[in-house]
């Protein structure tokens, strides 16, 4: 089940704002991982497939054990085009990522999303891997769904204009 927001007809403005399509509000977002969230993605990060080595049993027990980060992204994935195997390859790298940083994504500052997203495909597979088609989901509209709610204007005209390069403000806790 997504928690996709029920968005008001804009108001008639001189400039369009853009607004998630995702509620926020509905998420877990503290930035602390759970023991289990860190037994869980340890076991994640020690797998070379993308969701553990056990299977689909293993996926789905995995997957559940890590809902509470992997349900946004899934949601902002959700309204973004694009074939769902790369969108669940980024989601797992996102994660894994939590792994490495020891954080849920909700506490990560500016830095470490600049790190992870990297400016350049060349920095993303430095920090990621060669996950060659999740990478355009992490860094353009995906970025401004989820993980951006005050962005400033610029990085929101940006956004809706499709840019992938944008800088990556401190994301503000729950």
């Amino acid at each position: 089940m997504t928690r996709l927001a029920v968005l008001p007809k804009a108001e008639v403005d001189t400039e369009r704002r853009w607004t998630s399509p995702v509620e926020l509000n509905a998420y877990d977002r503290c930035p602390t991982l759970s023991q289990n969230e860190k037994q869980t993605l340890q076991a994640l990060a020690k797998s070379h497939c993308r969701w553990g080595d056990g299977g689909s049993k293993g996926a789905s027990q995995i997957q559940d054990s890590l809902r509470r980060l992997l349900q946004p992204v899934k949601d902002a994935l959700a309204v973004m085009p694009g074939r769902h195997s790369d969108k669940d390859t980024a989601a797992a790298a996102l994660l894994r990522a939590c792994q490495r940083e020891r954080r849920a994504y909700w506490g990560w500052s500016s830095a470490v999303w600049q790190r992870i997203l990297g400016h350049t495909q060349a920095e993303f597979f430095r920090e990621n891997g060669s996950l060659v088609r999740s990478r355009p989901f992490l860094t353009s509209r995906f970025s401004c769904i989820i993980l951006l709610p005050s962005q400033s204007r610029r990085s929101q005209r940006d956004a809706n204009k499709g840019h992938s390069r944008m800088s990556v403000p401190h994301m503000p806790t729950a």
